[in-house]
């Protein structure tokens, strides 16, 4: 008797798919493709954004060497007092805010 669900000790099988699977997932793909338009997915967007800040802000400045300094002489120096704490960036309208205008705004 065969079975299609794998064994525990059957990696092999929890790791392939059968063409029938790999039909049904190509449609899903493209049904929820088809379904959304061209339009991305906007959380999806706002998510890896936001992870993108996130890790730009909390990873160390690159030393930057001016033009024809060495790496001592940089190291000499003392690094400028607004590059050690950036002021974080100004919120931004959406731009498609732009266009619309509330009648207070005018």
């Amino acid at each position: 008797m065969s079975t299609s669900a794998p064994t525990p000790g059957d990696d092999r099988r929890r790791w392939e798919m059968s063409p029938g699977e790999k039909l049904i997932a190509q449609w899903e793909a493209q049904h929820d493709v088809a379904a959304r338009g061209s339009r991305c997915d906007p959380l999806g967007l706002q998510h890896q954004l936001s992870r993108e800040r996130l890790a730009d802000r909390t990873r160390p400045p690159s030393p930057r060497t001016p033009a024809g300094a060495t790496a001592s002489r940089a190291a000499d120096e003392p690094a400028p007092a607004e590059a050690a704490h950036p002021e974080p960036p100004t919120a931004r309208r959406h731009p498609w805010r732009r266009f619309h205008h509330h009648a207070s705004e005018h």
